[in-house]
C-alpha cells in the first residue's frame, strides 16, 4: 500500500516493524500450520501489496537479535518448532494491538469491515450472532481458537464484507436496473413499430383488418375491379392490334410441409430472383399464421370461418408468395401475340431479353397514359375536354372548380378514355431502373432461354453502355466465326488424302451380316453414298445423312466406323448426352467389341473424366497412343488437350444439338479427317450447305418394314386421358414415357401418377441428377423394371427403347417444334400401334 495507507500507533517507541493486514496474517497462519510438512524453512517475506507499516513498543515481544561481533562465530539456527512458536507470537501480538487500537490503523477494505464490525460488537443494542461472535474473537486468545471456530469466523468476516460491498454498489446497481428496464422498453416499442410496418408492407391493404368477413369484403371489392381494369388491358391491345391473354397464375404452396417434402435443390418461386434465407422464412411463416388466426367477425366469432379459410386463399383470393400476400390477378401471366407470327408468354418473375436494354424481370401489366399521341387522338382528345367543359359550366359549376377539374386532363386522374387515351404496358425491371414496353413492342422482347437455371442472370443496367458492347462483342465473334467456318470449308475442298483400302470390303461385308434386319431402300442407296466418299475418293468426306427418326441412320454410322477402323484409322462418334453416348457405346460394343470376332478396343468418354481425374488421363493416354479404336463421348471429345493417334472418321450424331464451335473444332484440328453427320431435323445452315452443293446429302425416306406410323392427339390436358393411356399400355405390357419441359414440375407430375395410379413403377431422368444417374436409370427403365419414365428432354435424342409404345408429352406448347418432333419418334419402333399425347 502507498504512505497515506499507513498508520502510526504509539509514540513512544523507539524501533519499526511491519504489520501485516489481517488478510495477509490468516494466509500466513495457515502457512505456519502447515509447517511441519513442509521441508524448507519458513520465510517471511515483506510484500509492500500485504503489508502496513506501524512502529511498535519497545517491550514487543519480538526483538530485533544484536549481530554477532565476530564472523567467525556461529550461532545456533532456530529448529521448525522454534520458528513456528516465534510466528505464532508475533501474530497473536500483532491481532491484539490491532483489536486495542480498534481498528482504526488499517485503511484497506478488510480494516473498515472491522470498524464497522468493532462498532456494532461495543454497541449495546446488538444483537446479531455475526458481530457478536466477532466481538468475542477479539477479546480471545487466537491460539486458543480451534480450526472449525477459525473458519466459522472467516464465513462471518466474509457476510459482513459482502454486505458492505452491497451497500456501496447499491445505487449503482439502482441506475443500471432502471437503464436496463429503458433499454428494454425502447427495443419493445422499437419491436412493435417493425412489426406494423412489416404487416403493412407484406399485407398490404389487408394489414388493418379484423376479421373475416373484412377480407372477403375487400376481396370482392377487389377482384370487380381487377377484372374491369384486365377487360381494358385487353381491349387497348386489340385496338393496338395485339391480341393479349391473361394466363391462370401458376400453383404456389408455400407452407411448411411443401418445403419440407421439396428435396430438389432448386425451388423456383415468383417474383423472386434468388433464395429467401431462413430468418425471412421462418418470419413469414409466423405471418401467414398470424393472418389465419384471424376471427370470422369482428365480435370474436370463430364457426365455420377456420374451414372455408383455406379455400378462400387457394381459390381466388390473395396468397402468400415469398411471404407477401398477393392476389390472384397479380400472379397471372400473359400471352402476347399478333398477325405478325411473333408472341411471347411470360410470368411474373421470368427473365425476358429486350433488344435494346437487354437482360430484364417481367413484373406486371399496367395502364399508363399514351406518352405520344398520334394527331387523331390529339384532336379528339381536345375536343372531348371542351366537351366536358361546356357541360360544367352548364351544370353551374364554379370557376374555381372548373379550373381544378382542367389540372387534371391527361394524368392518371383522368379517367376519360377519349381525353386520356390509355395504354398497356408491360413493366420491366432491370438492376437501375424500372421500364414500359408498349404492349404493341413486345416484339422486342424474347424469354431468357436459361430461366430454369440454378444460377439466376444478373440484370441488365439501362444506363451505361455495357449491353450494347455485350452485343457488338456478339456480332464481331459470329462475322468471325462465320468466316473461319467458311476458309475451312474451302481449305477442304483443295485436302485430299488416301482413300481407304478396297480390299477391305471384304471384312465390311462380313459386318453387315450381323445386321438384323433388312435394309430398305434409302438406307442401302446411304451405304453406297458413304462407301463411295470413303473408298473411291481422295477428298475428305463431309456427308449429311437426313432422315426421320427410327428410320435407320445409326446402322449407316456403324458401317463407317467399322470400315475406318478395319483400314488401320481411329473413329470418334460425338453425341449430345450422355444417355445418347452410353446407348451407342452399348450397342457399338455388342456388334464390334472385344467379345466379338472383330475385337475392337472400344471406350466411352464423357462428362466427369476430364484430363485432370485419374480416368481421364488414362483414356486420353490410350487414345493418343493409338490402343483405343473407337471412341463415343459427348463434348469432352471437343475439350483441349484432346488428341488422336490416327483420326480417320468423325461421326456427329443430332448434329442439330451442337454450336458450329463445336462441330468445326475436330475439323480444324484433323483437316483430312470424313466427316460423316446425322439429323433428323438439320438446321438451316446445315441445310443450306447441304443444298448448296458445299456438304453432300443422303436421304432416307422409306420407314423400316412392318413399321406403323405413329397416331398424335394435340388437345388439353385432361387426367382422365392421361389415365386411359399409361392404362392401355400397361395392359399389353408395355411402357411409357411421360415428359415435361422443366425439373421443377417432375415432383408434381410423380405426385400426380401415383395418386391415379398407387402402385405403379416410376422413374425419373433429368439432366441434373449426380454424374451418370441418369444414363443408369434409362437403363434399368430399358430392362423392364419400371412402367413408366418421367424425364425432360434428355430423352430427346436417340432412346431406342421398342416397348415403350405411348408417349405423354405435358405442356407441349413449353417446346419447339424439332423438339416435339424428336420426342415423337421416342415410341413407334416396333410393330406395335405407338400413340403420342401433346397436352397443352
Amino acid at each position: 500500500p502507498s504512505s497515506s495507507r499507513r498508520a502510526s500507533v504509539g509514540s513512544n517507541s523507539s524501533s519499526s516493524t511491519t504489520i501485516p493486514t489481517t488478510k495477509a496474517l490468516w494466509q500466513r497462519k495457515k502457512q505456519s500450520r502447515g509447517a511441519y510438512k513442509r521441508t524448507e524453512d519458513i520465510i517471511v517475506t515483506n510484500d509492500a501489496d500485504d503489508v502496513i507499516t506501524a512502529t511498535t513498543n519497545t517491550n514487543s515481544q519480538q526483538q530485533q537479535q544484536p549481530k554477532a561481533p565476530n564472523a567467525s562465530t556461529s550461532t545456533k539456527a532456530p529448529t521448525l518448532a522454534e520458528q513456528e512458536d516465534l510466528e505464532e507470537a508475533r501474530l497473536a501480538a500483532l491481532e491484539k494491538e490491532a483489536a486495542e487500537q480498534q481498528f482504526t490503523t488499517p485503511s484497506n477494505l478488510y480494516a473498515d469491515v472491522y470498524n464497522s464490525a468493532a462498532a456494532t460488537a461495543t454497541s449495546t443494542s446488538t444483537t446479531d450472532p455475526t458481530t457478536t461472535l466477532i466481538s468475542d474473537s477479539l477479546n480471545e486468545d487466537p491460539l486458543s481458537r480451534t480450526p472449525a471456530k477459525e473458519l466459522q469466523l472467516a464465513q462471518k468476516r466474509d457476510a459482513l464484507q459482502n454486505t458492505r460491498l452491497n451497500e456501496m454498489f447499491a445505487d449503482e446497481d439502482a441506475d443500471n436496473a432502471a437503464r436496463q428496464a429503458k433499454i428494454k422498453a425502447l427495443m419493445e416499442e422499437d419491436d412493435r413499430a417493425w412489426k406494423e410496418e412489416r404487416k403493412k408492407r407484406l399485407l398490404g391493404k389487408y394489414a388493418g383488418v379484423e376479421s373475416w368477413e373484412e377480407v372477403e369484403k375487400m376481396l370482392g371489392e377487389d377482384r370487380k375491379k381487377e377484372v374491369k381494369e384486365m377487360e381494358m388491358k385487353v381491349d387497348i391491345a386489340k385496338q393496338a392490334g395485339v391480341t393479349l391473354t391473361m394466363l391462370e397464375a401458376p400453383d404456389t404452396d408455400e407452407s411448411v410441409s411443401s418445403k419440407e417434402n421439396n428435396k430438389s435443390n432448386f425451388n423456383p418461386t415468383i417474383g423472386v430472383a434468388g433464395k429467401s434465407s431462413w430468418f425471412a422464412q421462418e418470419d413469414n411463416i409466423d405471418l401467414e399464421s398470424e393472418f389465419q388466426s384471424l376471427p370470422k367477425t369482428a365480435d370474436g366469432e370463430s364457426g365455420s370461418a377456420d374451414k372455408d379459410k383455406g379455400n378462400l386463399l387457394k381459390e381466388d383470393g390473395p396468397r402468400f408468395v415469398n411471404g407477401k400476400l398477393t392476389s390472384r390477378e397479380q400472379l397471372m401471366g400473359i400471352s402476347v401475340g399478333s398477325a405478325g407470327g411473333w408472341s411471347l408468354e411470360v410470368y411474373p418473375g421470368d427473365f425476358v431479353v429486350h433488344r435494346k436494354y437487354g437482360i430484364g424481370r417481367y413484373e406486371r401489366t399496367v395502364l399508363k397514359p399514351k406518352s405520344k399521341l398520334t394527331q387523331e387522338e390529339k384532336e379528339a382528345a381536345e375536343n372531348r375536354r371542351k366537351e366536358i367543359i361546356n357541360d360544367m359550366m352548364k351544370d353551374g359549376k364554379q370557376l374555381d372548380e372548373i379550373q381544378r377539374f382542367v389540372e387534371t386532363f391527361g394524368t392518371e386522374a383522368d379517367k376519360d378514355p377519349i381525353s386520356n387515351p390509355l395504354s398497356t404496358l408491360l413493366e420491366i425491371a432491370y438492376g437501375d431502373a424500372v421500364v414500359h414496353v408498349p404492349i404493341d413492342r413486345a416484339y422486342r422482347l424474347s424469354r431468357y432461354r436459361a430461366g430454369d437455371a440454378a444460377i439466376k442472370p444478373r440484370l441488365s443496367r439501362v444506363k451505361g453502355e455495357a449491353w450494347s458492347k455485350a452485343k457488338q462483342k456478339v456480332e464481331i465473334s459470329t462475322v468471325q466465326m462465320a468466316q473461319d467456318v467458311l476458309a475451312l470449308y474451302a481449305t477442304r475442298e483443295t485436302l485430299s488424302r488416301p482413300p481407304f483400302d478396297p480390299s477391305r470390303e471384304g471384312e465390311v461385308q462380313n459386318f453387315e451380316k450381323s445386321f438384323t434386319f433388312e435394309p430398305t431402300p434409302d438406307q442401302q442407296k446411304c451405304f453406297e453414298d458413304v462407301e463411295n466418299d470413303m473408298v473411291w475418293r481422295s477428298r475428305p468426306m463431309d456427308r449429311l445423312i437426313c432422315g426421320d427418326v427410327g428410320f435407320g441412320k445409326t446402322e449407316v454410322a456403324m458401317r463407317a466406323l467399322f470400315r475406318a477402323v478395319a483400314n488401320g484409322r481411329q473413329a470418334a462418334m460425338l453425341a449430345p448426352t450422355g444417355v445418347l453416348a452410353a446407348q451407342h457405346y452399348k450397342n457399338i460394343v455388342k456388334r464390334m467389341g472385344e467379345d466379338t470376332e472383330h475385337k475392337f478396343n472400344i471406350a466411352l468418354l464423357r462428362g466427369g473424366m476430364g484430363k485432370n481425374t485419374k480416368k481421364g488421363r488414362e483414356l486420353r493416354a490410350a487414345i493418343a497412343a493409338g490402343e483405343t479404336q473407337i471412341v463415343i463421348g459427348t463434348h469432352a471429345l471437343l475439350s483441349n488437350g484432346m488428341m488422336f493417334h490416327d483420326l480417320g472418321l468423325l461421326t456427329v450424331d443430332e448434329e442439330q444439338r451442337f454450336g458450329v464451335n463445336q462441330k468445326e473444332r475436330l475439323k480444324l484440328i484433323c483437316n483430312c479427317v470424313d466427316v460423316l453427320t446425322l439429323s433428323a431435323t438439320p438446321i438451316p445452315r446445315t441445310l443450306q450447305m447441304s443444298l448448296s452443293g458445299i456438304r453432300d446429302t443422303s436421304t432416307i425416306r422409306s420407314p423400316p418394314p412392318m413399321r406403323k406410323p405413329t397416331i398424335s392427339y394435340v388437345q388439353e390436358y385432361d387426367e382422365t386421358i392421361v389415365r386411359d393411356a399409361i392404362e392401355r399400355e400397361l395392359a399389353r405390357e408395355g411402357q411409357v414415357f411421360y415428359v415435361v419441359p422443366r425439373i421443377s414440375q417432375l415432383e408434381e407430375a410423380s405426385s400426380m401418377l401415383t395418386k391415379i395410379f398407387p402402385e405403379l413403377r416410376v422413374i425419373q431422368a433429368h439432366g441434373r441428377m449426380p454424374r451418370g444417374q441418369a444414363e443408369e436409370n434409362v437403363a434399368s427403365f430399358a430392362e423392364g423394371n419400371h412402367d413408366v419414365l418421367l424425364a425432360t428432354t434428355v430423352i430427346e435424342n436417340g432412346v431406342d427403347i421398342p416397348r415403350v409404345n405411348t408417349i405423354i408429352i405435358q405442356n407441349a406448347q413449353a417446346f419447339g417444334m424439332s423438339t416435339l418432333y424428336q420426342l415423337r419418334g421416342r415410341v413407334g419402333r416396333s410393330d406395335v400401334q405407338a400413340f403420342a399425347y401433346f397436352f397443352s
